[in-house]
């Protein structure tokens, strides 16, 4: 899964399957039990989202109009096949679900925010009539956790929909970002608030989670902790990507239906069909019938969750709405290649920096040219200070410029006169990633300039432009957080070597993409021979080193 600008582990734990899944057995009736409905699935394509698509789940044999659930995936999980399991289940309820995704790459918190956003909005301008308007709810997980507060403010305040019944309900988030706390309190003081989060998660801190329940001012809310288990040798283990299951709504075990579908069953059955027993599960403040996780083949009861009006066994809290005065932390193994997301980069690629505490705000380069400095925030690269794409409280991307030649480099953070702990990045001479879609297919250019899709497929004989991340040295030397010039044009030393299929692309041009900052173009003739079809396998390498396959639709 490429992905530029990654948030954190986000994407690499998202579906991370679950040993001895299927030991614990599922809930047979109420809730959490699969409903009595099957899923038909709707499509459409937005200007944000070219390059995905916006579905929605309907209830089959179900006459509408449905309750509807606003889902917000986690980064770079832009296909809602990664959250097939929640997803089936939460329709064969009787709900509709819309997943709407953003785009990964060349794009910026706001426009992630806003790409759901107008997701959600063209779903009920194409499909309103077979929605309730009045009974609504925003889910998200992860990244699309912490865009929540945001969405559900322009959901339930600006739209005012859910005026029979809304809820949130969140799920290991990241930082909450472009809104305010003023917002998040204006939210319908009936609106009801899940937050959960798990116990093995190593992606998102658990004080982001406290942080968001504790600063909410509903009357009705429940902060959630999912505990791992074992049980002879079978081990379950509750981590980031819970709500992503292992993509196959069969095998999802005990684990996920007890401890996340029952716990949304019963949110949904109180707030959208006023079902008072759901109440003891939803918000039981712990509850033995809120606690309870089902038992193992031999009877021996699961180990139960946590769930109550405070945060569970969280240390201090961080400042996401708080004056900052924790230094920047950055962990070893947390600077990431910005494409393939691997722990190690070139000279001339863009990085990801993850950590805690790293800016007050979220900025972006808005020239061109990319700053050393953003929100008062710089990074160092061996004591050179890095050009800036944008930074946040989470994330920082940063170039390494072309001008150092080494096989490491040490990153330090810097916020105003706060300094994180040194941390190393190891280098090579090319560290290529192919700019793809969140389904495999690469982006790509056909010669009229309009994007390659399975609808609009690369043609043999016909030359394409690929983009990428990564290629290695450039002559002439393109100087620090300067983009590419037009003449002359700046080429790759070591030409990429391109395969479809196995049938040998050549390669016209490789080099910078003028007007950009380290974006890498690829100038390639599909050959007559080529293979066809809608995902075509794309190979790249310079020299020793080889992209992460991905799929071109050839015709």
């Amino acid at each position: 899964m490429s992905k530029l600008f990654a948030l954190v582990l986000l994407a690499a734990a998202l579906g991370q399957g679950q040993d001895c899944a299927s030991a614990l057995p599922r809930p047979e009736s109420g809730y959490g039990a699969p409903g009595p409905y099957g899923e038909t699935v709707e499509t459409f394509r937005t200007g944000r989202t070219l390059l995905y698509s916006v579905s929605i789940h309907f209830p089959d044999g179900k006459p509408g109009p449905y309750p509807v659930i606003f889902f917000a995936h986690g980064f770079s999980n832009n296909r809602a096949s990664d959250y097939a399991g929640l997803i089936s289940h939460l329709v064969s309820q009787g709900n509709a679900v819309v997943f709407a995704p953003y785009l990964t790459v060349l794009s910026t918190n706001r426009q992630r925010y806003d790409a759901l956003w107008e997701g959600f909005r063209e779903a009920v301008d194409r499909f309103g009539g077979a929605f309730d308007l009045s009974r609504v709810a925003f889910a998200g997980h992860s990244f699309g956790g912490g865009a929540v507060p945001a969405l559900a403010y322009r959901g339930l305040v600006e739209e005012k929909w859910g005026a029979n019944g809304a809820f949130l309900f969140i799920m290991a988030p990241w930082y909450v970002l472009e809104t305010s706390y003023a917002e998040w309190a204006s939210l319908p003081s009936d609106t009801r608030l899940i937050v959960q989060v798990y116990e093995e998660d190593q992606v998102t801190d658990h004080r982001i989670a406290a942080e968001i329940f504790e600063t909410s001012p509903l009357r009705e809310k429940q902060y959630v902790l999912l505990r791992s288990d074992s049980w002879q040798g079978c081990r379950q283990r509750a981590g980031h990507g819970i709500p992503s299951g292992d993509n196959d709504p069969v095998r999802l075990g005990g684990l996920e239906r007890y401890g996340l579908f029952r716990l949304f069953d019963a949110v949904a059955g109180l707030t959208f069909r006023r079902n008072e027993t759901a109440r003891a599960i939803a918000f039981g403040n712990g509850s033995p019938e809120q606690r309870f996780m089902g038992r193992w083949p031999d009877g021996t009861p699961a180990r139960e969750l946590v769930a109550g009006t405070q945060p569970v066994a969280v240390p201090e809290q961080s400042a996401t709405w708080r004056p900052n005065l924790a230094p920047p932390a950055v962990r070893p193994g947390n600077v990431r290649h910005a494409s393939t997301y691997e722990p190690f980069a070139s000279s001339g690629a863009i990085v990801s920096i993850f950590g805690w505490n790293l800016a007050s705000e979220t900025a972006e380069a808005e020239g061109p040219e990319l700053p050393n400095t953003l929100a008062g925030v710089q990074v160092t690269l061996n004591g050179m200070t890095a050009p800036l794409y944008f930074v946040s409280p989470g994330q920082i991307n940063a170039q390494i410029p072309f001008t150092i030649v080494s096989d490491q480099v040490t990153v330090i953070v810097r916020r105003g006169a706060l300094f994180s702990e040194a941390v190393t990045l190891p280098l090579k001479t090319a560290s290529p990633g192919v700019l793809v879609a969140a389904d495999g297919t690469a982006l790509a250019l056909r010669p009229d300039g309009s994007l390659v899709t399975r609808e609009n497929p690369a043609r043999r004989g016909e030359p394409t432009t690929i983009f990428g991340i990564g290629l290695g040295p450039v002559f002439p030397l393109v100087g620090p957080g300067l983009p590419a010039p037009v003449d002359p044009l700046s080429r790759v030393r070591f030409l990429p070597r391109v395969l479809l299929g196995d049938t040998p692309a050549p390669v016209g041009f490789a080099g910078l993409a003028p007007g950009f900052v380290s974006l890498y173009q690829v100038n390639l003739d599909i050959p007559a021979a080529a293979p066809r079809g809608a995902a075509v396998p794309l190979t790249l390498r310079v020299g020793d080193a080889q992209a992460l396959p991905v799929a071109l639709p050839v015709d």
